[in-house]
């Protein structure tokens, strides 16, 4: 598993199958995490197709795909506009016990279904977890996706406190000024604030490592930071365009909320050219969420 997770990292495809097949020629079996870096490492290539193979070939080898699993597939749909292949996986979750979706699952799902401009299904996700409604056809995905030991459990939605999260509500508000859709907007954003203002005194992270514990509950409070300000930009978007005789606006005002840029001010002095500074985005994938920095050289 290590092997394929260095060949995924390092962007590897070949290799990373490569390795895959030698396992199967030994006594090796390829576990849940093999599987799992082989669609994380498909996803980042763009390449749904055999990430849904991959996931096939799990239940033909009878191993059973966990959270990080349909996860690293949601977030391939989040990067290839993938709805459809989402509400399927959703689907699949939800009609497993054992693989529920948690707080970045429904993030995934409600973000492409706000950004496919579903916003009567995604209002019923996220608001009472209501499950978007599948379309059926005889293609890869309904394939892959309905495993036979869950055919005939039918779930139409999710525990409602898995829907508590204010970042799905804030996707839901940008769509809705999207569409210059501002009670919806506004609705989406009262949701929001009242999840944020919940958290704003959270309970600290149980974890015998102090240090990890400390991470996490930092990694919270930039994360509710981000999302508050993201709730003051839409509400100020939202409340100047509801007001503004012109409905045409709602779009044009969102480039500013999109495109906000990092400026350094100089103080007035002109900065050398060898000096000045390149923004370098990282992601990292961790055992608890995907973080990004922001490096500068």
């Amino acid at each position: 598993a290590n092997m394929v997770n260095a060949y995924v990292r390092c962007a590897d495809m070949v290799g990373a199958a490569s390795t895959l097949r030698l396992m199967g020629h030994s006594t090796l079996k390829p576990t849940v995490a093999t599987f799992t870096a082989m669609i994380k490492g498909y996803c980042n290539a763009c390449n749904m197709v055999q990430a849904l193979e991959i996931l096939g070939r799990m239940d033909t080898e009878h191993v059973s795909p966990n959270i990080r699993t349909f996860n690293a597939l949601l977030r391939g749909c989040v990067r290839l506009g993938a709805i459809d292949v989402a509400v399927a996986v959703l689907h699949r979750m939800c009609s497993s016990s054992s693989t529920l979706p948690d707080r970045s699952a429904i993030e995934h799902v409600a973000t492409l279904l706000c950004q496919g401009l579903r916003l009567e299904q995604a209002r019923a996700f996220v608001s009472s977890g209501q499950l978007p409604a599948q379309r059926s056809s005889a293609s890869l995905v309904d394939t892959l996706l309905e495993h036979p030991s869950l055919q005939g459990r039918g779930v139409t939605s999710i525990p409602a406190q898995s829907t508590q999260d204010a970042r799905p509500f804030i996707e839901l508000a940008t769509g809705g000024c999207l569409l210059s859709d501002w009670s919806l907007a506004t609705d989406a954003l009262d949701a929001a604030s009242q999840l944020l203002k919940a958290s704003n005194n959270p309970t600290s992270a149980r974890s015998k490592d102090k240090e990890r514990a400390r991470s996490v509950n930092l990694f919270e409070k930039h994360r509710t930071e981000e999302m508050c300000r993201a709730v003051n930009a839409l509400r100020s978007i939202a409340a100047a365009d509801e007001a503004s005789v012109d409905k045409q606006h709602g779009a044009g005002r969102l480039l500013g909320y999109f495109g906000q840029l990092l400026v350094f001010q100089d103080q007035g002095e002109t900065w050398p050219e060898a000096n000045m500074l390149s923004l370098i985005h990282i992601s990292e994938p961790t055992r608890l969420l995907s973080l990004s920095y922001a490096g500068f050289c």
